[in-house]
C-alpha cells in the first residue's frame, strides 16, 4: 500500500554566551542540527548475456529484467556543545561534546522477470540503518611558573556505532492464477542484524 511521506524538514538553534569574573572568564557555546529529507525513485535494471546470433553478430539475450521503485528516508541529528573556563592567562579548560547520528529507512520493490524462474518475480527489501558518532573532550593549558613550563593536556573519548536492527528481504512467485505468493526456498525471506561498536580513548600530554 502506497502512502504519502511527510514534509522535508530541517531545524538549527545555537546559542553562546561569555561572562567575565574578575580574573576568571567562562563561555559556552551550543548547537542543535535535525533534517529529514525523503527521496523516491523508479529504476530499470537489466542483465544480459552475449551470444553469436545465426550470422556471426553479437546477440544480448535479457536474463534479467526489473523495475526497481525505492523510497528512502534520510534523517540527520547532531549537537555541539562546549566550554571554557579560564584564569588570567595561565590556566584554561575547555571541555567538548559532540553527538552525530545519521539514519537511513530504505523501502524497495522490484518486480520483473528472470529466467531462472517461470512468470514475473517481486522482490521486496526493508532496511534501517542507522550510524552514531559520541565523543567527549577535555584539554587543558596550565602555566607552572615555578618550573617556567606550559603543560597541555588532552583526554578524548569517543564511540562510533553503526546498527541495522532489522533487515528483511522477501521474494514473491506469480502463480497460476496471476497471484503472488511467498516463495519458501532459497535465502529468502531473510532477516539480518548487525551491530558494530568501535571504543576509542586518547590521553595526551
Amino acid at each position: 500500500e502506497e502512502e504519502d511521506g511527510p514534509i522535508n524538514l530541517g531545524l538549527d538553534i545555537s546559542y553562546g554566551d561569555r561572562f567575565d569574573y574578575g580574573k576568571w572568564t567562562l563561555g559556552f557555546l551550543g548547537a542543535v542540527n535535525y533534517d529529514q529529507g525523503w527521496d523516491t525513485n523508479n529504476e530499470q535494471r537489466n542483465q544480459f548475456t552475449a551470444s553469436d546470433g545465426p550470422d556471426g553478430e553479437i546477440v544480448l539475450d535479457p536474463i534479467r529484467q526489473f523495475n526497481v521503485r525505492r523510497s528512502l528516508r534520510d534523517i540527520a541529528l547532531s549537537s555541539f556543545v562546549t566550554a571554557e573556563a579560564s584564569y588570567t592567562e595561565a590556566h584554561r579548560v575547555q571541555y567538548t561534546g559532540l553527538f552525530v547520528r545519521t539514519s537511513q529507512d530504505e523501502t524497495s520493490v522490484d518486480l520483473g522477470i528472470d529466467n531462472n524462474f517461470d512468470g514475473l518475480i517481486q522482490r521486496v527489501l526493508l532496511e534501517w540503518i542507522e550510524n552514531d558518532l559520541l565523543m567527549h573532550q577535555l584539554t587543558g593549558a596550565n602555566l607552572l611558573p615555578l618550573a617556567n613550563i606550559k603543560l597541555d593536556w588532552q583526554i578524548t573519548d569517543a564511540r562510533a556505532r553503526r546498527s541495522s536492527p532489522n533487515t528483511r528481504s522477501y521474494r514473491y512467485n506469480e502463480n497460476r492464477d496471476g497471484e503472488f505468493e511467498l516463495n519458501p526456498f532459497g535465502n529468502e525471506p531473510n532477516i539480518e542484524f548487525a551491530d558494530l561498536i568501535d571504543d576509542s580513548r586518547v590521553y595526551r600530554v
